[in-house]
Parts: structure tokens; C-alpha cells; sequence
């Protein structure tokens, strides 16, 4: 093989070398945008919306007590109860659409269910304590409202904390995949570099050799040149002697 294909061959390979480092760095990025997204997308967004959840419920609850404790104000704090249970479900239905999992769906059907029995028991008592039955009305929210508020509370809360564990794992992964990453991007770099070098030396020394055998020819050919240059000369002395000694027979 002639130097200058050992040298393209070199190039090459160093090329390719240096491409599967700059696909290795491409990949490493979109692995951790892909990670990144999803953890800010969703995970995020679902702990947001429970913390949501918490408030609506809060809400609820002292709208609820205002509607027992002011009867001259129940038409206003009815109309924002119905508000926030309105809001509830909104929020219900947007976390719905983000969660990713079964499991994570099996808890929010079970928070929109006892979010629906909460509100049908709220409905028993106001109706109760708008037609001045106010002891019976007392009693059934201590009953039925207080436990089924006391339930969708824990179970938003467990939601919550789900998800907040789920945050913690995929910023543990997120960090491990970033350090998995970087570790194969300075393996594949050092590769490259390992690569290149051994290709330089390689070339270096296979160039070196040519260049020395070439030598070598080039000297041994001028030896030649040399010896049939001197064999020459060497004929034209004696072929200089031969007319010397004709001259000379001639003029004898």
C-alpha cells in the first residue's frame, strides 16, 4: 500500500472515530432532554395538581362550615362551593390526562369517587339546614360528611406522596443515566484519542520505513550508476591509450 492511502486510511478511521463520539453526544442529549421532559411534564405537574386538589378540598371544607355557621349567607357560599367542587374536577381531569400509569389512574378514579359521595352527603346536609333542621343536619355531617372528607384528604395526600417519590426516583435515574452518559462519552474519546494515536504512530513508522528503503534503492542505485560511470571512464582510458599507442605505430 502507498503512503498516501495509509495516510486517507488513517484520516478516515479518525473520522469515523471522531463521528461515533459526536453520535454518542447527540444520543447522550436526547436521552437526558426525553428524561427531562417527562420529569417536568408530568411528574411535576401531577404533584402541582395534587397540591391543588388539597386546596380545593380545603376550600370545600371551610365553605361547607360557613354555609352551617351563616345561615343569612348560604346562597353566596353555596354558589362557591359549587364553584370549587366544579374546580375539583377540572383538576381531576387534567391530572388524568398526564398520568402515565395504572396505578396512578386507579387513584384518581378513587379520589373522583369519594369526591362525588362528599358532595352528595354535602348536598343531605345543606338541604337538611336549609329547611331549619339544623341539629339533623349537624348530625349527618358529623356522620357522613366529616369521614368522607377526612378519607378524600388521605387519599389526595397519598397521591401527593406517590408522586413525590416518583420524582425522587426519576431525578435519581436522570442523574444516573447523566453520569452513564458522560462516562461512555469519555470512553468513546479516549478511543478516539487511543486510535488516533496509534494510527499516527503506525503511519509515522510505516513512512519512516519506506522513506528507508527507498533510501536504500536510491543509494544502491547510485552505487550502480557510480560502478558503470567508472567502468566508462575506466574504457575511455583505455580506448585513449589504443589511439596513443596508433598514433604513435603511425608515426614510427
Amino acid at each position: 500500500m502507498s503512503i498516501g492511502k495509509k495516510i486517507i486510511g488513517g484520516y478516515l478511521v479518525v473520522l469515523a472515530l471522531l463521528a461515533l463520539v459526536v453520535l454518542v453526544a447527540f444520543y447522550s442529549l436526547a436521552r437526558i432532554q426525553t428524561t427531562y421532559n417527562g420529569f417536568i411534564d408530568v411528574d411535576e405537574q401531577l404533584v402541582e395538581g395534587a397540591d391543588q386538589l388539597r386546596f380545593e378540598l380545603r376550600s370545600q371544607i371551610a365553605r361547607y362550615r360557613a354555609i352551617l355557621l351563616y345561615p343569612d349567607l348560604q346562597e353566596k357560599y353555596q354558589e362557591e362551593l359549587r364553584t370549587d367542587h366544579r374546580q375539583f374536577k377540572e383538576v381531576v381531569e387534567k391530572m388524568r390526562r398526564a398520568v402515565l400509569t395504572g396505578e396512578g389512574r386507579t387513584m384518581l378514579d378513587e379520589i373522583a369517587a369519594q369526591q362525588a359521595k362528599s358532595e352528595q352527603a354535602q348536598t343531605r346536609v345543606i338541604d337538611l339546614a336549609r329547611q331549619g333542621k339544623r341539629a339533623e343536619a349537624l348530625a349527618l355531617g358529623i356522620k357522613e360528611v366529616r369521614p368522607l372528607s377526612a378519607s378524600l384528604i388521605e387519599k389526595v395526600r397519598s397521591f401527593r406522596d406517590r408522586q413525590v417519590r416518583l420524582v425522587e426516583d426519576e431525578r435519581a435515574k436522570l442523574t444516573a443515566t447523566v453520569n452513564l452518559l458522560t462516562l461512555v462519552m469519555v470512553g468513546a474519546a479516549l478511543l478516539a484519542l487511543v486510535a488516533g494515536l496509534t494510527i499516527g504512530i503506525y503511519l509515522s513508522r510505516s513512512i519512516t520505513r519506506q522513506l528507508r528503503e527507498s533510501i536504500a534503492q536510491i543509494a544502491s542505485s547510485s552505487g550502480e550508476i557510480l560502478a558503470t560511470t567508472t567502468q566508462v571512464a575506466s574504457g575511455a582510458a583505455e580506448t585513449a591509450a589504443a589511439v596513443s599507442e596508433t598514433t604513435a605505430t603511425v608515426e614510427e
